[in-house]
């Protein structure tokens, strides 16, 4: 699959300008968003992605899909294994927080928040991808949850744009076999890298309430199934886990 890169030394947001310019793009690639600053990061849930200069990486995924397809929640589930795989390359070991935040040492090291949206016949994809790369200690204090960069965990610096290299072989790779085959072929790996221990407590929170219960595993269409106090198994397909 070919790529069509448009990179900025700074964005509001790299999925704000992909979707903005959708209508150019063309159907038949992946165009790739990137900038070395974000000054309106978004994350997942209406939070804000904390984006300093040229240390992170902030990027975003575009291509089109058939509106008909009923995975394309799997799509961000696909992303985060491509980024924990291109991580481990880099000596790192990364855990997967139900449904796609990167863990490194327990601790936020990265974030996808994907968005969608019709136009004319086909669905328009935007995978925004955030990896703290070499961000210091101070930086992460920006941050309102535990987090964590790269260079915190190793002491190392590492070239941003070999990582971002990196990633987008490794997804395109991807993509085109979810493309064809869909999700299953990736749950194996999915399942392997969560962070989530068998029977662990855990709470849920959706647009109805908040649920209390024990992990009870990931569904093979890539839902998270929880076994609630009174016994009931419950199925998520979106949401948060708290």
């Amino acid at each position: 699959m070919k790529i069509v890169r448009h990179h900025f030394e700074s964005l509001n947001s790299t999925n704000v300008w992909a979707n903005e310019h959708a209508n150019t793009f063309e159907t038949n690639i992946l165009t790739l968003v990137t900038a070395g600053q974000q000054t309106g990061g978004k994350g997942r849930l209406g939070r804000s992605w904390v984006s300093p200069e040229g240390k992170n990486i902030y990027a975003t995924f575009c291509f089109f899909m058939d509106t008909q397809r009923k995975d394309i929640g799997n799509l961000p589930q696909v992303m985060a294994i491509s980024a924990a795989e291109v991580l481990h390359q880099n000596d790192f070991s990364i855990k997967l927080k139900w449904p796609n935040d990167l863990l490194l040492q327990s601790k936020k090291v990265g974030g996808i928040l994907t968005e969608t949206k019709s136009i004319e016949d086909s669905l328009f994809i935007a995978i925004g991808v955030g990896i703290n790369i070499n961000m210091l200690p101070d930086d992460v204090k920006a941050i309102d949850r535990p987090a964590t960069s790269l260079y915190i965990e190793s002491g190392k610096t590492f070239i941003v744009e070999e990582v971002i290299q990196e990633l987008s072989k490794n997804f395109v790779n991807k993509l085109q076999q979810f493309l064809k085959e869909g999700f299953t072929p990736f749950i194996s790996s999915y399942k392997e890298r969560l962070a989530h221990s068998p029977h662990s407590e855990m709470s849920f929170r959706d647009s109805q309430s908040i649920w209390h219960g024990h992990f009870a595993g990931i569904n093979s269409d890539g839902s998270l199934a929880m076994r609630l106090a009174n016994g009931t198994l419950k199925t998520f397909v979106e949401g948060e886990l708290l």
